[in-house]
């Protein structure tokens, strides 16, 4: 019921843009890729105004409620199609799995990041060696706090990207060290920080993340290198902690957050 004025919207919008014309699944889940890129774009408007959240409602991006009723028809018209015979059932299957990423998208980009996670493990399920379905399932994980289980996601895609050369090693080993530092595996957030570093060198925020990695394994000389660096390249965060520590003779004391 959650979703259900906005789904009513998305029928008599979707209805009435396709008049009698009887679409494909396909063609549907191209529609629904349309409507998503729109709410992305309401959501990014929000966000350059006063808002820092990266998550909207139906209110605010109803474009979103139109991508969710398309891609819910596109699912159901694969999984109607009665032809089992091969290629055309592979083939299904893994549009299908698309058709399930997406709307795990649009869930995440709407905070309801357990229906994500819903979609993107069925997504999994039919394209078990895509490496973005794996970083976007452990992406959902992390933020609903389940940071174990963003590890393991985030490890497969990174395996994946070693077997396939594909394009989500960054990312997959962000979240595997934002995981770790969350989990107090500062050492092994560390290791990670100092591969994208080596990936990202102008990346700052890198070095201000890898600064709080050392600061709690109570490597305060690291830590404040690493800082000095972010901050003097303009990173704000590392400049208010650097401004929390500095001038103490023993930092043990402080907690810059």
């Amino acid at each position: 019921m959650k979703y259900a004025l906005f789904f009513l919207f998305g029928v008599l919008f979707v209805s009435t843009a396709t008049a009698q014309e009887e679409l494909s699944a396909q063609e549907w889940f191209n529609k629904g890729k349309l409507h998503q890129t729109a709410g992305e774009e309401e959501l990014f408007k929000i966000m350059l105004g006063k808002s820092k959240s990266l998550t909207c409602d139906l209110k605010q991006c109803p474009s979103f409620a139109i991508a969710i009723y398309a891609f819910n028809t596109a699912i159901e018209l694969y999984k109607n199609d009665n032809n089992h015979t091969e290629p055309h059932r592979s083939e299904v299957n893994y549009e299908l799995g698309d058709v399930h990423n997406s709307r795990g998208e649009v869930y995440s980009w709407l905070g309801d990041y357990k229906q994500a996670i819903v979609d993107y493990s069925k997504a999994i399920k039919l394209q078990p060696e895509n490496q973005e379905f794996w970083c976007n399932r452990g992406s959902a994980y992390k933020e609903i706090g389940n940071f174990q289980q963003a590890i393991q996601d985030s490890e497969k895609a990174i395996q994946l990207e070693i077997q396939n050369t594909g394009y989500y090693y960054v990312d997959a080993l962000s979240l595997q060290a934002y995981a770790y530092e969350k989990l107090g595996f500062f050492r092994q957030a560390i290791t990670d920080y100092d591969m994208l570093i080596k990936n990202s060198p102008e990346d700052y925020g890198l070095y201000f993340r890898r600064g709080n990695a050392y600061y709690h394994l109570q490597n305060y000389e690291d830590a404040k290198k690493d800082w000095r660096y972010a901050a003097k390249h303009g990173n704000k965060q590392a400049s208010d902690s650097l401004a929390k520590v500095g001038g103490l003779s023993f930092w043990g004391k402080v907690n810059p957050w």
